[in-house]
């Protein structure tokens, strides 16, 4: 990865960090319908309910099944380095929240559809969408390259 893309993740990192924290003076859900507020998600995606032991568990067999994803991956295509990175960079932010204050901070709101959501949580969609259009990019040319041989 170079260096700028580097910088750019960590960057995105340290900016969803910091509004974390100032997030802690805006009003809780609820209050004001805006688009900043401040609330705490202890679900996981989608703020489904999970018990912390079950969570440390789930976090952890992510990161094993992504180191090796990762190692194979990357091997043979830098361009997947990027979004891995974003989303590598989301999950580690949100990890930090359930480790300082034991949930996930969220601090962006659409109130019409009920979505609350942080910077890091941007960055695992946008890294997610990344690799999609990738995978069917890649699919789309061997099915060319398929119909051009025959």
């Amino acid at each position: 990865m170079r260096k700028r893309h580097a910088v750019f993740v960590a960057f995105l990192l340290a900016a969803d960090q910091v509004l974390k924290l100032f997030s802690f003076f805006l009003p809780p859900r609820g209050a004001g319908g805006g688009f900043f507020l401040h609330t705490l998600n202890p679900g996981i995606a989608f703020s489904l309910p999970v018990g912390r032991r079950m969570l440390f568990i789930l976090l952890a067999t992510g990161f094993v099944f992504l180191f090796f994803f990762l190692k194979k991956e990357l091997a043979s295509s830098a361009p997947r380095l990027i979004p891995f990175a974003l989303i590598f960079g989301g999950a580690v932010s949100n990890i930090i929240d359930r480790l300082r204050v034991g949930a996930v901070v969220d601090y962006l709101a659409f109130p019409i559809l009920g979505f609350h959501f942080n910077i890091a949580d941007a960055m695992v969609v946008a890294g997610v969408i990344l690799i999609a259009r990738d995978e069917m990019a890649s699919h789309r040319s061997k099915k060319a390259e398929g119909k051009s041989s025959s």
